[in-house]
């Protein structure tokens, strides 16, 4: 079924200390997400999809707005859609539930934010008290700071606390001062801290020593090149010609579009493919006879529509909010091992000559020509392939239950 591809059994044991996770089957997982259950199939779902084998996972909704400027209204509706689960292709797996409270469309307002508190944290009991789960099991994991999980976080209604620091805070955010604030108590508070990269860990353990890193995975099997998943192109691609240079993911604020529109003026000859949602307002996408923006396409069809690019591109903007990001699509990447071209942020540049970067547009030009030129086959591929088998979604668990079943056996 779509969205459970590739999603295998979770141990009986811990694989990094070899004892029994049954004192976990017991516990309920209550987990407020940073994107809605039906957006992209990402961090948040491949997580929680496997940790839902051992644990009761419910998958709380964010908000369906972030507030009311003209570019959200126009998204309402489909937002409203996600919050409620239509739409969605992605069924829950046996053991999570996707729970959508009826939360007021406009943070920052303190009243608001106590209203929007209420009526999830009322949403939330009344889902546990169907499922008789005791607080005395409950595992609060929060992954965004914002003022509705401080609140639920101060409430101490749970066993345990987890905060996960998936990205920076842009400064540019305009509750980017209070957000901090939010943060650096959620850091204190929680029980563990939860890095995506390198950076933020930096960062979290200015506060908290003792944080950890949990990188993002792949699931390379979802992405290997044999059939029936490589086969014919996708039907949008039948037309494009080749060779594709191609982007799947979210298209937002920290895509460098203007370094979109060099290329595809630099190499008339390449077809540029950006595949995923767009999140910035479609009059400021640039215009070329050779980039195509393709929309959002289900996980499920992702590995005809890579198995299709030449390169994988990652045009990220650099700047502050960016540097701490771990790109997702990297390992994706590196699943087909197709090489990948990508501006110079530090969880790439990481990866040496695996990744060809570029430290501006004159660069990643001459990164992408490069690319372009590899031989099929090479030695760079087989280890672009042994760096995603190494750095897989159920590895990624393996080390969270490991975490969740010391502190279990530390508690008295």
């Amino acid at each position: 079924m779509a969205g459970r591809v590739g999603i295998r059994a979770v141990p009986d044991h811990c694989e990094e200390c070899g004892e029994s996770l049954r004192s976990l089957s017991s516990g309920t997982l209550v987990y407020l997400a940073p994107i809605p259950w039906g957006y992209l199939w990402q961090r948040s779902q491949q997580l929680m999809s496997r940790l839902a084998g051992i644990l009761r996972v419910l998958y709380v909704q964010p908000e369906p707005l972030k507030n009311f400027s003209v570019l959200e209204l126009s998204r309402a509706w489909r937002r409203a859609m996600l919050h409620f689960g239509r739409g969605s292709d992605q069924p829950p797996p046996p053991g999570l539930k996707v729970i959508a409270p009826p939360l007021v469309p406009l943070a920052g307002s303190p009243l608001i934010d106590r209203l929007n508190s209420a009526l999830m944290a009322r949403t939330i009991t009344r889902c546990l008290q169907g499922r008789k789960a005791p607080f005395s099991s409950l595992i609060l994991w929060c992954t965004r700071p914002t003022p509705v999980a401080q609140r639920l976080a101060q409430a101490g209604h749970h066993a345990r606390l987890i905060y996960e620091m998936l990205d920076a805070i842009p400064a540019t955010h305009p509750m980017a001062s209070r957000m901090t604030e939010i943060e650096r108590a959620l850091i204190g508070q929680a029980d563990f801290v939860l890095c995506t990269s390198e950076p933020l860990l930096e960062h979290a353990r200015r506060l908290r020593p003792d944080s950890h890193l949990i990188p993002n995975g792949v699931d390379p099997g979802h992405f290997l090149d044999g059939p029936p998943k490589r086969g014919r192109p996708p039907l949008p691609l039948d037309a494009v010609g080749a060779p594709i240079v191609g982007c799947h993911g979210t298209i937002g604020e920290w895509i460098d579009l203007s370094l979109v529109s060099f290329l595809a003026d630099r190499f008339p000859e390449v077809q540029f493919v950006m595949v995923g949602p767009v999140e910035v307002p479609r009059s400021i996408l640039p215009r070329r006879r050779n980039l195509h923006w393709m929309g959002p396409r289900p996980y499920q069809e992702l590995p005809a529509y890579v198995s299709s690019f030449a390169v994988g591109l990652l045009p990220l903007g650099v700047d502050e909010y960016t540097r701490a990001r771990n790109p997702v699509k990297l390992f994706e990447y590196f699943a087909t091992g197709k090489p990948v071209v990508s501006t110079d942020l530090p969880e790439v540049a990481a990866f040496g000559g695996l990744v060809y970067v570029g430290r501006d547009p004159e660069g990643v030009a001459s990164a992408l020509q490069a690319a372009l030129a590899e031989r099929d086959g090479s030695d760079l591929s087989a280890q672009r392939r042994a760096i995603a088998e190494a750095n897989t979604w159920d590895h990624r668990v393996r080390l969270i239950l490991h975490l969740l079943h010391s502190y279990a056996s530390e508690v008295p």
